[in-house]
């Protein structure tokens, strides 16, 4: 759910300190989700 908060966040920020801050928490806690997903997608497609 912090993802789903954070990319509702990222839709309406102007201001260069918040976006850092949810730039850190992407990179810190949520990269690892991003290829993990990418991963099994690959693997998906490439049984197909």
């Amino acid at each position: 759910m912090d993802m789903i908060k954070y990319r509702n966040l990222t839709s309406h920020v102007y201001d260069e300190t918040t976006a850092r801050q949810i730039a850190e928490e992407i990179c810190g806690r949520f990269h690892a989700c991003f290829v993990a997903m990418h991963r099994r997608f690959l693997a998906l497609y490439e049984r197909s």
